[in-house]
């Protein structure tokens, strides 16, 4: 559901921590679920796209410096492609291609999947990433330096559809 999905980043910089977000990824996620729980059987598939132009901080001056950044009027779009998920404990070991600024990345993390709703669920993980590893620079405007490590939290609410979750794009 692209109006309850979301990602934040937060960043650190020499002024204190900034935080930019979006709302309204699209894109699909597929598993089987029994009883309320995903079955991560090999089956499970996912792509989550997230619009860069929507990346705001509510700071015009930051918003402007990070389009520019990472490039978003030629890489309007992160995509996240899920490879793998295994069931490990209550929470999810998964690993995606995550394509940011047009370069591709594996990134592998754990996320946790609830039952947020009758026939839906949600997907809630966080990551450290160097945006360096995406050949994006830390931006530096006036005194203000972000630095490279940025936190990424995703939260996505998908429903249930004939058996399998899917959240339509």
């Amino acid at each position: 559901m692209p109006d309850r999905s979301a990602v934040l980043v937060e960043a650190r910089s020499t002024v204190g921590p900034l935080t930019f977000g979006v709302i309204g990824l699209t894109g699909e996620f597929v598993a089987q679920v029994r009883d309320g729980a995903v079955c991560a059987d090999g089956q499970t598939t996912g792509k989550v796209v997230i619009p860069t132009e929507g990346l705001r901080s509510g700071n015009a001056i930051y918003d402007a410096e990070l389009a520019r950044r990472i490039d978003a009027r030629h890489f309007p779009e992160v995509t996240l492609t899920l490879d793998d998920c295994v069931p490990s404990g209550d929470r999810f070991r998964v690993s995606s291609e995550v394509t940011i600024h047009g370069v591709t990345r594996r990134v592998e993390g754990t996320v946790v999947v609830r039952q947020s709703g009758p026939g839906a669920l949600a997907v809630t993980g966080e990551q450290v990433v160097d945006i360096r590893d995406f050949d994006i620079t830390s931006p530096t405007v006036l005194m203000l330096r972000i630095y490279p490590d940025v936190v990424v939290k995703l939260y996505l609410e998908a429903e249930e559809i004939d058996g399998a979750v899917e959240r339509p794009a």
